[in-house]
Protein backbone atom coordinates (compact mmCIF):
# COMPACT_ATOMS: atom_id res chain seq x y z
CA UNK A 1 0.00 0.00 0.00
CA UNK A 2 1.13 3.70 -0.90
CA UNK A 3 -0.52 6.66 0.26
CA UNK A 4 -1.42 9.72 -1.98
CA UNK A 5 -1.61 12.94 0.88
CA UNK A 6 -3.60 15.68 -0.98
CA UNK A 7 -3.26 19.36 0.80
CA UNK A 8 -3.83 22.11 -1.75
CA UNK A 9 -2.91 24.32 1.32
CA UNK A 10 0.14 23.02 2.08
CA UNK A 11 2.04 25.97 1.41
CA UNK A 12 4.08 26.78 4.12
CA UNK A 13 5.03 26.80 8.32
CA UNK A 14 1.53 29.51 9.04
CA UNK A 15 -1.35 27.18 10.55
CA UNK A 16 -1.63 23.67 11.42
CA UNK A 17 -1.23 22.08 7.70
CA UNK A 18 2.42 21.63 7.76
CA UNK A 19 2.64 20.42 10.92
CA UNK A 20 -0.23 18.14 10.45
CA UNK A 21 1.24 16.83 6.86
CA UNK A 22 5.04 16.54 8.97
CA UNK A 23 3.30 14.13 11.54
CA UNK A 24 1.88 11.94 9.00
CA UNK A 25 4.73 11.86 6.96
CA UNK A 26 7.20 11.17 9.62
CA UNK A 27 5.24 8.39 11.13
CA UNK A 28 4.51 6.77 7.59
CA UNK A 29 7.95 7.27 6.87
CA UNK A 30 9.26 5.54 10.07
CA UNK A 31 6.77 2.30 9.21
CA UNK A 32 8.05 2.32 5.82
CA UNK A 33 4.77 3.13 3.97
CA UNK A 34 5.82 4.56 0.97
CA UNK A 35 4.10 8.25 1.13
CA UNK A 36 4.00 11.02 -1.76
CA UNK A 37 2.56 14.67 -0.81
CA UNK A 38 0.88 16.88 -3.17
CA UNK A 39 1.06 20.60 -2.30
CA UNK A 40 0.84 24.18 -3.37
CA UNK A 41 2.98 25.71 -6.31
CA UNK A 42 4.08 28.26 -4.39
CA UNK A 43 5.57 25.52 -1.51
CA UNK A 44 8.11 27.64 0.78
CA UNK A 45 11.73 26.23 -0.04
CA UNK A 46 12.50 26.07 3.54
CA UNK A 47 9.89 23.56 4.98
CA UNK A 48 10.95 21.01 1.47
CA UNK A 49 14.29 19.30 3.02
CA UNK A 50 11.62 18.12 5.91
CA UNK A 51 8.93 17.51 3.82
CA UNK A 52 9.20 16.46 0.18
CA UNK A 53 6.37 18.16 -1.73
CA UNK A 54 5.68 17.98 -5.50
CA UNK A 55 4.33 21.72 -6.04
CA UNK A 56 0.71 21.05 -7.81
CA UNK A 57 -2.10 23.63 -6.89
CA UNK A 58 -2.01 26.86 -7.67
CA UNK A 59 -5.21 27.57 -5.35
CA UNK A 60 -4.49 30.60 -2.71
CA UNK A 61 -4.42 29.47 0.59
CA UNK A 62 -7.35 31.21 2.05
CA UNK A 63 -10.38 33.44 0.73
CA UNK A 64 -9.71 36.56 0.12
CA UNK A 65 -13.04 37.99 0.18
CA UNK A 66 -15.74 40.39 2.11
CA UNK A 67 -19.28 39.30 1.27
CA UNK A 68 -21.52 35.93 1.71
CA UNK A 69 -21.17 36.51 -1.95
CA UNK A 70 -17.86 36.66 -2.29
CA UNK A 71 -17.04 33.75 0.03
CA UNK A 72 -19.26 31.58 -1.89
CA UNK A 73 -17.75 32.39 -5.42
CA UNK A 74 -14.16 32.22 -4.46
CA UNK A 75 -15.46 28.82 -2.69
CA UNK A 76 -16.46 28.01 -6.74
CA UNK A 77 -13.51 28.99 -8.00
CA UNK A 78 -10.76 27.57 -5.69
CA UNK A 79 -12.75 24.13 -6.08
CA UNK A 80 -12.88 24.12 -9.65
CA UNK A 81 -8.83 24.99 -9.77
CA UNK A 82 -7.89 22.23 -7.41
CA UNK A 83 -10.37 19.79 -9.51
CA UNK A 84 -8.49 21.14 -12.66
CA UNK A 85 -4.84 20.85 -11.12
CA UNK A 86 -4.98 17.36 -9.78
CA UNK A 87 -6.67 16.51 -13.30
CA UNK A 88 -2.98 17.97 -15.00
CA UNK A 89 -0.58 17.44 -12.33
CA UNK A 90 -1.24 14.35 -10.58
CA UNK A 91 0.81 11.01 -12.49
CA UNK A 92 0.56 8.96 -9.89
CA UNK A 93 -0.35 4.95 -10.42
CA UNK A 94 -2.78 4.19 -7.99
CA UNK A 95 -4.69 1.11 -7.42
CA UNK A 96 -7.67 -0.67 -4.89
CA UNK A 97 -4.60 -1.67 -2.60
CA UNK A 98 -3.73 2.65 -2.44
CA UNK A 99 -5.05 5.11 -0.14
CA UNK A 100 -5.86 8.97 -1.24
CA UNK A 101 -5.74 11.27 2.43
CA UNK A 102 -7.07 14.14 2.46
CA UNK A 103 -5.52 15.40 6.30
CA UNK A 104 -7.62 19.15 6.06
CA UNK A 105 -10.36 17.89 3.89
CA UNK A 106 -11.73 21.58 3.51
CA UNK A 107 -15.12 23.31 2.32
CA UNK A 108 -13.25 24.98 -0.41
CA UNK A 109 -11.41 21.56 -1.92
CA UNK A 110 -14.00 18.71 -1.24
CA UNK A 111 -16.03 19.48 -4.17
CA UNK A 112 -12.87 19.35 -6.23
CA UNK A 113 -11.50 16.70 -4.96
CA UNK A 114 -14.54 14.29 -5.27
CA UNK A 115 -14.80 15.56 -9.20
CA UNK A 116 -10.94 14.29 -9.58
CA UNK A 117 -11.89 11.21 -7.84
CA UNK A 118 -14.57 10.14 -9.80
CA UNK A 119 -12.86 10.59 -12.79
CA UNK A 120 -10.10 7.87 -11.99
CA UNK A 121 -10.24 4.52 -13.83
CA UNK A 122 -11.84 1.47 -11.77
CA UNK A 123 -10.83 -0.14 -9.50
CA UNK A 124 -10.02 2.85 -7.81
CA UNK A 125 -8.05 3.57 -4.81
CA UNK A 126 -9.88 4.08 -1.10
CA UNK A 127 -9.79 7.94 -0.08
CA UNK A 128 -9.77 8.95 3.61
CA UNK A 129 -11.38 12.44 4.12
CA UNK A 130 -10.08 14.11 7.11
CA UNK A 131 -13.34 16.36 8.06
CA UNK A 132 -12.44 20.04 9.49
CA UNK A 133 -14.86 23.01 10.08
CA UNK A 134 -12.99 25.96 9.73
CA UNK A 135 -15.54 28.74 9.22
CA UNK A 136 -14.83 31.35 6.66
CA UNK A 137 -12.89 33.76 8.46
CA UNK A 138 -12.43 36.13 6.58
CA UNK A 139 -15.95 37.01 5.56
CA UNK A 140 -15.44 40.54 7.62
CA UNK A 141 -18.53 42.37 6.68
CA UNK A 142 -20.78 39.57 7.79
CA UNK A 143 -18.83 38.18 11.16
CA UNK A 144 -18.15 35.03 12.57
CA UNK A 145 -22.42 33.90 12.75
CA UNK A 146 -22.49 34.37 9.44
CA UNK A 147 -19.63 32.57 8.42
CA UNK A 148 -20.15 29.42 10.26
CA UNK A 149 -23.90 29.34 8.94
CA UNK A 150 -22.28 29.42 5.62
CA UNK A 151 -19.09 27.18 5.57
CA UNK A 152 -21.64 24.80 6.82
CA UNK A 153 -24.31 25.14 4.46
CA UNK A 154 -21.92 25.34 1.38
CA UNK A 155 -20.33 21.99 2.72
CA UNK A 156 -23.69 20.28 3.01
CA UNK A 157 -23.68 20.43 -0.38
CA UNK A 158 -20.33 19.02 -1.39
CA UNK A 159 -21.01 16.25 0.54
CA UNK A 160 -24.07 14.94 -0.32
CA UNK A 161 -21.61 13.91 -3.28
CA UNK A 162 -19.51 12.12 -1.26
CA UNK A 163 -21.92 10.26 0.59
CA UNK A 164 -22.57 8.75 -2.70
CA UNK A 165 -19.73 6.74 -2.95
CA UNK A 166 -19.42 3.01 -1.88
CA UNK A 167 -18.26 2.29 2.08
CA UNK A 168 -15.54 0.22 1.05
CA UNK A 169 -13.94 3.00 -0.82
CA UNK A 170 -14.24 6.19 1.17
CA UNK A 171 -13.51 6.55 4.89
CA UNK A 172 -14.67 9.66 6.64
CA UNK A 173 -12.99 10.58 10.14
CA UNK A 174 -12.91 13.04 12.06
CA UNK A 175 -11.20 14.52 15.27
CA UNK A 176 -14.18 15.11 17.90
CA UNK A 177 -17.42 13.33 18.36
CA UNK A 178 -19.65 16.11 18.26
CA UNK A 179 -17.81 17.19 14.60
CA UNK A 180 -18.95 13.29 13.54
CA UNK A 181 -22.02 13.71 14.75
CA UNK A 182 -22.20 17.01 12.50
CA UNK A 183 -20.94 15.46 9.40
CA UNK A 184 -22.78 12.06 9.95
CA UNK A 185 -26.63 14.28 10.06
CA UNK A 186 -25.18 16.24 7.05
CA UNK A 187 -24.14 12.93 4.47
CA UNK A 188 -25.82 9.73 6.59
CA UNK A 189 -22.35 8.18 6.18
CA UNK A 190 -20.52 6.45 8.94
CA UNK A 191 -18.00 8.85 10.25
CA UNK A 192 -14.98 7.62 12.54
CA UNK A 193 -13.05 9.67 15.40
CA UNK A 194 -9.63 9.17 15.32
CA UNK A 195 -6.66 11.16 17.72
CA UNK A 196 -5.41 14.61 16.27
CA UNK A 197 -1.39 13.64 14.90
CA UNK A 198 0.02 16.39 17.40
CA UNK A 199 3.96 16.52 17.83
CA UNK A 200 4.87 17.78 20.96
CA UNK A 201 8.14 19.81 21.51
CA UNK A 202 11.37 16.84 21.98
CA UNK A 203 11.60 17.72 25.75
CA UNK A 204 8.12 17.08 26.46
CA UNK A 205 8.56 14.02 24.81
CA UNK A 206 11.09 12.86 26.92
CA UNK A 207 9.28 13.81 30.01
CA UNK A 208 11.43 16.49 30.54
CA UNK A 209 8.95 18.37 31.95
CA UNK A 210 9.88 21.88 34.37
CA UNK A 211 7.35 23.29 36.79
CA UNK A 212 8.45 26.75 36.29
CA UNK A 213 5.96 28.18 38.71
CA UNK A 214 8.11 28.74 41.39
CA UNK A 215 11.12 30.47 40.09
CA UNK A 216 9.48 33.20 38.54
CA UNK A 217 6.72 35.25 37.63
CA UNK A 218 4.57 33.33 34.10
CA UNK A 219 5.62 33.77 31.00
CA UNK A 220 2.29 34.08 28.47
CA UNK A 221 2.35 33.10 25.13
CA UNK A 222 0.06 33.59 22.35
CA UNK A 223 0.79 31.57 19.49
CA UNK A 224 -0.26 30.54 16.08
CA UNK A 225 -1.37 33.24 13.11
CA UNK A 226 -3.21 36.16 15.09
CA UNK A 227 -6.93 36.35 13.58
CA UNK A 228 -10.13 38.12 15.39
CA UNK A 229 -11.28 34.51 15.50
CA UNK A 230 -8.70 33.94 18.01
CA UNK A 231 -9.31 36.73 20.02
CA UNK A 232 -5.77 38.92 19.22
CA UNK A 233 -8.25 42.10 18.66
CA UNK A 234 -9.21 41.63 22.42
CA UNK A 235 -5.28 41.98 23.78
CA UNK A 236 -4.43 45.10 23.68
CA UNK A 237 -7.31 46.34 26.03
CA UNK A 238 -7.54 42.97 28.25
CA UNK A 239 -3.31 43.13 29.16
CA UNK A 240 -3.41 46.69 29.72
CA UNK A 241 -5.71 45.93 32.50
CA UNK A 242 -3.75 42.56 33.52
CA UNK A 243 -0.14 44.38 33.30
CA UNK A 244 -1.45 47.34 35.64
CA UNK A 245 -1.64 44.52 38.25
CA UNK A 246 0.77 42.39 37.18
CA UNK A 247 3.57 44.32 36.00
CA UNK A 248 6.06 41.03 36.72
CA UNK A 249 4.50 38.87 33.99
CA UNK A 250 6.02 38.77 30.38
CA UNK A 251 4.00 38.30 27.44
CA UNK A 252 5.13 37.07 23.85
CA UNK A 253 2.71 37.18 21.12
CA UNK A 254 3.38 35.63 17.67
CA UNK A 255 1.33 37.22 14.76
CA UNK A 256 2.55 38.15 10.91
CA UNK A 257 -0.81 40.60 10.06
CA UNK A 258 -1.79 38.49 7.49
CA UNK A 259 -5.66 38.58 7.92
CA UNK A 260 -7.96 41.02 9.94
CA UNK A 261 -5.38 42.25 12.23
CA UNK A 262 -4.52 46.24 12.29
CA UNK A 263 -1.81 47.68 12.84
CA UNK A 264 -2.37 49.45 15.33
CA UNK A 265 -3.76 46.16 17.54
CA UNK A 266 0.01 45.37 17.39
CA UNK A 267 1.25 49.07 18.21
CA UNK A 268 -0.98 49.03 21.48
CA UNK A 269 0.31 45.68 22.68
CA UNK A 270 3.92 47.17 22.42
CA UNK A 271 3.29 50.13 24.06
CA UNK A 272 2.06 48.17 27.05
CA UNK A 273 5.31 47.09 28.68
CA UNK A 274 9.23 46.39 28.05
CA UNK A 275 7.49 43.32 28.48
CA UNK A 276 5.54 42.82 25.64
CA UNK A 277 7.53 41.02 23.15
CA UNK A 278 5.77 40.69 19.31
CA UNK A 279 7.27 38.14 17.18
CA UNK A 280 6.40 38.63 13.22
CA UNK A 281 5.51 36.16 11.27
CA UNK A 282 6.05 32.63 10.65
CA UNK A 283 8.51 30.75 13.30
CA UNK A 284 10.31 27.60 12.16
CA UNK A 285 9.55 24.26 14.14
CA UNK A 286 12.47 24.86 16.23
CA UNK A 287 11.86 28.12 17.22
CA UNK A 288 7.88 27.40 17.92
CA UNK A 289 9.28 24.17 20.06
CA UNK A 290 11.16 27.08 22.08
CA UNK A 291 8.65 29.49 22.28
CA UNK A 292 6.03 26.79 23.68
CA UNK A 293 8.86 25.17 26.08
CA UNK A 294 9.83 28.25 27.69
CA UNK A 295 6.00 29.69 28.17
CA UNK A 296 3.78 28.88 31.33
CA UNK A 297 0.38 29.69 29.80
CA UNK A 298 -0.61 29.78 26.50
CA UNK A 299 -3.63 31.83 25.26
CA UNK A 300 -6.11 30.14 23.48
CA UNK A 301 -9.04 32.43 24.57
CA UNK A 302 -11.08 32.10 21.11
CA UNK A 303 -14.72 32.90 19.53
CA UNK A 304 -16.73 30.50 20.53
CA UNK A 305 -19.36 31.00 17.78
CA UNK A 306 -16.28 29.28 15.55
CA UNK A 307 -14.73 26.69 17.83
CA UNK A 308 -18.02 24.66 18.60
CA UNK A 309 -17.23 22.13 16.41
CA UNK A 310 -13.17 23.24 15.10
CA UNK A 311 -10.55 22.22 17.35
CA UNK A 312 -7.00 23.69 18.20
CA UNK A 313 -4.23 21.56 17.73
CA UNK A 314 -2.21 24.94 19.89
CA UNK A 315 -4.22 23.90 22.82
CA UNK A 316 -3.10 20.18 23.09
CA UNK A 317 0.36 21.60 22.22
CA UNK A 318 0.24 23.41 25.28
CA UNK A 319 -1.70 20.75 27.43
CA UNK A 320 0.66 17.49 26.03
CA UNK A 321 3.76 20.16 26.93
CA UNK A 322 2.62 20.42 30.49
CA UNK A 323 1.42 24.60 30.32
CA UNK A 324 -1.86 25.63 31.36
CA UNK A 325 -3.73 26.70 28.15
CA UNK A 326 -6.66 29.61 29.01
CA UNK A 327 -9.38 29.02 26.63
CA UNK A 328 -12.77 30.38 26.15
CA UNK A 329 -16.22 28.81 27.90
CA UNK A 330 -18.40 27.11 25.08
CA UNK A 331 -15.47 25.73 23.01
CA UNK A 332 -14.08 22.32 21.99
CA UNK A 333 -11.11 23.17 24.43
CA UNK A 334 -13.48 23.80 27.63
CA UNK A 335 -14.79 20.38 27.34
CA UNK A 336 -11.33 18.71 26.71
CA UNK A 337 -9.81 20.82 29.47
CA UNK A 338 -12.95 19.28 31.86
CA UNK A 339 -12.46 15.86 30.76
CA UNK A 340 -8.28 16.74 31.57
CA UNK A 341 -9.14 17.65 35.26
CA UNK A 342 -7.54 20.92 34.21
CA UNK A 343 -8.04 24.87 36.44
CA UNK A 344 -11.81 25.07 36.56
CA UNK A 345 -10.80 28.76 34.44
CA UNK A 346 -12.35 30.06 31.54
CA UNK A 347 -12.76 32.96 30.08
CA UNK A 348 -16.46 33.82 30.25
CA UNK A 349 -17.14 36.14 28.07
CA UNK A 350 -15.24 37.11 24.63
CA UNK A 351 -14.34 40.44 25.08
CA UNK A 352 -11.02 42.31 26.76
CA UNK A 353 -12.89 42.17 29.72
CA UNK A 354 -13.65 38.46 29.78
CA UNK A 355 -9.94 37.95 28.89
CA UNK A 356 -8.54 40.34 31.34
CA UNK A 357 -10.69 38.82 34.24
CA UNK A 358 -10.00 35.44 33.78
CA UNK A 359 -5.99 35.98 33.05
CA UNK A 360 -5.97 37.69 36.68
CA UNK A 361 -8.11 34.93 38.39
CA UNK A 362 -5.55 32.60 37.03
CA UNK A 363 -2.44 34.19 38.33
CA UNK A 364 -3.99 34.46 41.84
CA UNK A 365 -4.45 30.58 41.23
CA UNK A 366 -0.48 29.80 40.04
CA UNK A 367 0.73 27.19 40.67
CA UNK A 368 -2.12 25.22 41.58
CA UNK A 369 -3.24 25.61 37.80
CA UNK A 370 0.55 24.27 36.49
CA UNK A 371 -0.09 21.42 38.30
CA UNK A 372 -3.22 20.23 37.27
CA UNK A 373 -1.59 20.76 34.04
CA UNK A 374 1.30 18.70 34.47
CA UNK A 375 -0.62 15.98 35.67
CA UNK A 376 -2.78 16.45 32.54
CA UNK A 377 0.16 16.42 30.00
CA UNK A 378 1.03 12.70 29.78
CA UNK A 379 -2.57 11.52 29.15
CA UNK A 380 -3.00 13.94 26.65
CA UNK A 381 0.52 12.84 25.03
CA UNK A 382 -0.53 9.11 25.35
CA UNK A 383 -3.94 9.71 23.02
CA UNK A 384 -3.47 12.38 20.72
CA UNK A 385 0.08 12.03 18.90
CA UNK A 386 1.08 10.35 14.82
CA UNK A 387 1.24 6.87 16.28
CA UNK A 388 -2.11 6.55 17.64
CA UNK A 389 -3.80 8.89 14.22
CA UNK A 390 -2.15 6.28 11.95
CA UNK A 391 -2.81 2.93 13.71
CA UNK A 392 -6.75 4.25 13.50
CA UNK A 393 -6.11 5.66 9.79
CA UNK A 394 -5.30 1.76 8.89
CA UNK A 395 -8.16 0.25 10.83
CA UNK A 396 -10.09 2.69 9.13
CA UNK A 397 -8.92 2.03 5.35
CA UNK A 398 -9.05 -1.77 6.18
CA UNK A 399 -12.55 -1.74 6.69
CA UNK A 400 -12.77 -0.65 10.74
CA UNK A 401 -16.12 1.51 11.25
CA UNK A 402 -17.32 0.51 7.17
CA UNK A 403 -18.75 -2.70 8.33
CA UNK A 404 -20.32 -1.22 11.70
CA UNK A 405 -21.14 1.92 9.73
CA UNK A 406 -23.17 -0.05 7.28
CA UNK A 407 -25.18 -1.67 9.24
CA UNK A 408 -25.69 1.68 11.69
CA UNK A 409 -25.63 4.37 10.03
CA UNK A 410 -25.31 7.87 11.87
CA UNK A 411 -23.42 5.73 14.73
CA UNK A 412 -20.03 7.50 15.08
CA UNK A 413 -17.43 4.41 15.55
CA UNK A 414 -13.94 4.61 17.39
CA UNK A 415 -10.70 3.43 16.48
Amino acid sequence: MKVLLLDPKLLNRRGHHFHTDLAIYEECKARDIPIEILGNRKVAPAILPRLPVRPVFATSTYPSCTSPHDLRSDWATVNRMVEQDLKEGCDAALGPEDAVLVPSARDSFLGGIFRWYSTLPEPRPHICLRLLFEPGFDAKKEGPTRAVALTAAFVEEQMRAWASLPADKLSLVAERHALAVHYQRICDFPVTVLPMPVRYPPASVTGALALRSDRHAPHIVFLGEGRHEKGFHLLPDAFRDVLAKHPEIRLTLQTSRRFDISPDDVQSLRALSPNVSILRGPLSVEEYDDLLFSSDIVLVAYNPESYALRTSQIFLEAVGAGKVALTTRGTWMQQEAEKLGLANIYVDEFTSAGVASATQHLLRNWPAAADRAQRAAPRVRQHHNPARFVDGLLRVIGGCGHAAGSEQRGVAGRC
